[in-house]
């Protein structure tokens, strides 16, 4: 499972931070920092979303849907298609 999840975050274009609410306020920034940190690390090209509320209230979805960043050319030459 641990490689799927990586290979799903090698091959995404769009990067959706979910669940961020549940950490812990104090240590909420330094630990958001640290995942996007992770996440830029094994794919530098993807766009990483932190959404502003919890629950995606007034989440704008067109910033995930109909993004036109996919690419099948460069798709196809990733070690992983």
């Amino acid at each position: 499972i641990v490689q799927l999840l990586i290979d799903q975050i090698e091959f995404a274009n769009v990067i959706l931070l979910n669940k961020i609410d549940l950490l812990l306020s104090g240590d909420k920034e330094s630990s958001i920092e640290h995942i996007k940190a992770v996440l830029q690390k094994l794919n530098p090209k993807a766009t990483i979303i932190v959404p502003d509320k919890p629950k995606f209230e007034e989440f704008d979805a067109g910033k995930i849907i109909n993004t036109e960043l996919f690419d099948m050319d460069e798709a196809q030459e990733s070690a992983g298609w």
